[in-house]
């Protein structure tokens, strides 16, 4: 917030009263809005979540907290979101918005970080000094509700102390019926009187150029209730690509040792309500640390219809000579497309070298500055965090990690628990269980704020699959250093009472692990295979699976260039048969075979299509 602004008075004075207006919309796209003291409007009915609710720490004056996970899916225009931000202003946004501060803009304005946000009351809030009252709570059923809370929030104000008043109101969205609710149970002063917009309530979608605003400059009533009603029918014509993953369906960043090779492939998704028609690309590129680009590749696209996909190869194989890390970027590109805020997808990959009888294994940087952490309250004995690794060659014996531990009072205070590192591995439901090998250490043996290195006793060889490696806290007081730069790998994992889940930042943020594994029998994969595919007018192609590894349905591709009849069989590394498919005529085009995985050991595979007197094979890799 620029405080300077507040010094300019003026006679516009702002009204403590009923709104005028008790309903609205629709907007363009079909939402609608009535107040609790409209006909049929929403009944005020407050929920107290403060109970069992979690407490958002770092708001002040002018900023935001997050990501914060939903629990669910939650549909807001025509995309589903599932985490949010927090702004200290009385907003919630789908977007990673760092500020929206004082004056606000009118709803709907496009452009900038504004767009995609529900206000149920922007105004210049404070969090900051000493003795504020205020606090932000969240809380989900992680089924269809999930509920922010803002208690007891004063305004700001040029004065000493520089907050008053008081304003307690929550936002609940429902999933049932994609819902948006505001509800007011306590306000109390005044905002300062500015010839800026001062207090803003309502909902804007991602471009910025559709929303209701209920009310501008007027203080809500409590206790009062205003209800957002998604649109039974939806009229407006949506066209919305987004690539959706890279790589693999969990969008999980992949380790390759130097001199690999691999190619590249991307799913493109319909996520609007109307077909997106050619002439559409998606775009790949390689970049380094310093964001240039070694690899560029173009795939025009064909028409794709709502809630329809397509998993595309791009051209050419990847070398990975260079060890490092890097963000594979994907871009999709349409003249049409209504929401261009998703059509960039980031997928992380490290190549990784030997030294000294080692490889070190980590999804951040080696200058990794680490300014945020992870810790849990009353955490102590089963709760921690961990890292997914698919280490990057088999067999991979696991003699180490290392861990950047810090007091959760930040900087170089003294830690005074300990923590656990374990080697984890996943049951037969595919769950991580197991722990292979674990050590424990003491507080006095640990430096705050940087990297320490625990060696373990019994060193756990890797034969095939993903391994975890978790560290559990001591005791309170103790934290894992996190990296909230990207490119992020979507492999980190929280452990609350032993139970595991994914990591409620792991969108935005890697943890400080690293693993540290033999560089006996490490060698490079240059098994390419799929790559370069084009399909010319008297070829047969099989292509690469995908997600590949896989697990669970993996989905193999083939083009025929004419009617044919053939096979389609499955091996596994010893050549037995495990499955077969014969097929006596199908016609000429592109044709998916579906593999499930799920009842198939972790290992290497082969798959086959025999078609006019030839065989063509693909590998693949189950987890």
């Amino acid at each position: 917030m620029k405080k300077t602004l507040l010094l300019f008075l003026t006679s516009f004075f702002l009204h403590h009263g009923s709104n005028a207006q008790t309903s609205g919309g629709p907007d363009a796209f079909g939402y609608t809005w009535l107040h609790s003291n409209a006909v049929g409007g929403p009944v005020y009915n407050w929920i107290d979540i403060l109970p069992v609710a979690t407490e958002m720490n770092g708001f002040s004056d002018d900023n935001s907290v997050g990501w914060v996970q939903m629990g669910f899916d939650f549909h807001y225009y025509w995309t589903d979101y599932n985490q949010v931000r927090i702004g200290s202003n009385g907003w919630i946004s789908f977007n990673n918005v760092g500020n929206i501060a004082h004056g606000f803009p009118l709803i709907p304005t496009p452009g900038g970080n504004a767009d995609n946000y529900v206000a149920p009351f922007m105004v210049d809030l404070n969090f900051a000094g000493e003795a504020n009252p205020g606090r932000v709570y969240y809380w989900s059923n992680n089924v269809d509700t999930f509920i922010v809370t803002y208690y007891q929030a004063p305004f700001w104000v040029n004065a000493q102390p520089d907050f008053t008043g008081s304003n307690t109101f929550q936002v609940i969205f429902t999933n049932t019926d994609s819902s948006i609710t505001f509800q007011y149970a306590e306000q109390t002063g005044f905002v300062q009187n500015t010839n800026l917009n001062d207090i803003i309530i309502g909902i804007e979608n991602v471009t910025g150029s559709i929303g209701l605003q209920c009310t501008l400059d007027n203080y809500p009533v409590a206790p009062a209730a205003i209800k957002f009603y998604y649109p039974e029918t939806v009229t407006l014509e949506i066209p919305d690509l987004k690539p959706a993953w890279n790589q693999n369906d969990e969008n999980a960043g992949l380790f390759f040792f130097k001199g690999s090779a691999t190619y590249l492939q991307s799913n493109i998704t319909n996520v609007g309500n109307t077909t997106v028609d050619a002439p559409s690309n998606a775009i790949a590129n390689f970049l380094d640390a310093q964001n240039i680009s070694s690899y560029s590749s173009t795939v025009p696209l064909s028409s794709i219809a709502p809630d329809a996909d397509t998993t595309i190869n791009f051209n050419g194989v990847l070398s990975l000579d260079n060890p490092g890390d890097y963000t594979y970027r994907v871009s999709v590109s349409n003249s049409s497309d209504i929401n261009t805020y998703n059509n960039n997808n980031d997928f992380e990959i490290v190549v990784v070298d030997s030294a000294n009888g080692e490889v070190v294994l980590s999804y951040v940087p080696e200058d990794s500055t680490f300014l945020t952490f992870v810790s849990w309250n009353g955490g102590g004995g089963n709760s921690g965090a961990a890292i997914k690794i698919i280490p990057p060659y088999y067999p991979a014996t696991i003699v180490g990690a290392e861990f950047f531990v810090m007091s959760n009072l930040g900087g170089f205070n003294p830690i005074p628990h300990g923590f656990t590192a374990n080697i984890v591995t996943e049951n037969v439901q595919n769950q991580p269980a197991v722990i292979q090998a674990s050590e424990s250490v003491s507080n006095m043996q640990l430096y705050p704020s940087q990297w320490n290195r625990v060696d373990f006793t019994n060193p756990y060889t890797v034969t095939s699959g993903p391994v975890y490696v978790s560290w559990i806290m001591g005791g309170d007081s103790i934290a894992l250093g996190t990296h909230p730069y990207g490119p992020i790998s979507n492999r980190s994992l929280e452990i609350l009472d032993g139970d595991w889940a994914e990591y409620r930042q792991g969108a935005n943020e890697d943890l400080g692990i690293r693993v540290i594994i033999s560089s006996a029998g490490a060698q490079p994969d240059t098994t390419v295979l799929g790559i370069g595919d084009v399909v010319l007018e008297n070829d047969v192609i099989l292509y690469q699976n995908y997600p590949n590894p896989a697990e669970g349905i993996t989905t193999a591709e083939f083009y025929l260039p004419s009617a044919a009849a053939g096979t389609f069989n499955l091996y596994n590394t010893s050549g037995s048969l495990i499955n077969t498919i014969s097929f006596s005529s199908l016609a000429q085009g592109k044709h998916r075979m579906d593999i499930n995985t799920a009842k198939l050991a972790a290992g290497i595979y082969y798959y086959t299509l025999a078609v006019e007197g030839k065989v063509y094979s693909k590998k693949m890799v189950v987890h």
